[in-house]
């Protein structure tokens, strides 16, 4: 995911921190880091039983909200893949440059939901 679009790398780290892998929020507006707070116990517990997210597929994007889809299996070789979709994901517009030429990393802003 990080070499990839910065759809599916956010993607990539919401999930991280839906499923408790993480506490670094910084790629989510606090607004809805907060709002999701109620969920990640769930997607834990997902991710538990299903396995680590191994793939990201940007199935929709451009100018409107996103669709991703996220491949979790519990090791390489599995025989399994589970699939979790995450629909009308937007991101924050690009940031301005900062003092360095860097522009602001993009952020998650609005979520439409999931589905297995």
């Amino acid at each position: 995911a990080a070499n990839g679009p910065p759809i599916a790398e956010v993607a990539f780290k919401i999930m991280q921190y839906l499923a408790m892998r993480t506490e670094d929020a910084t790629v989510i507006v606090a607004e809805l880091a907060a709002q999701m707070m109620g969920h990640r116990q769930m997607f834990k517990q997902m991710l538990d039983m299903c396995g680590e997210i191994r793939g990201v597929d940007v199935v929709t994007s451009g100018t409107g909200p996103a669709t991703v889809d996220l491949f979790l299996m519990s090791s390489p070789g599995a025989d399994q893949v589970f699939r979790v979709r995450i629909h009308g994901l937007r991101l924050s517009d690009a940031g301005a440059a900062a003092a360095g030429g860097a522009s602001a990393p993009r952020r998650l802003v609005g979520l439409g939901g999931f589905e297995p």
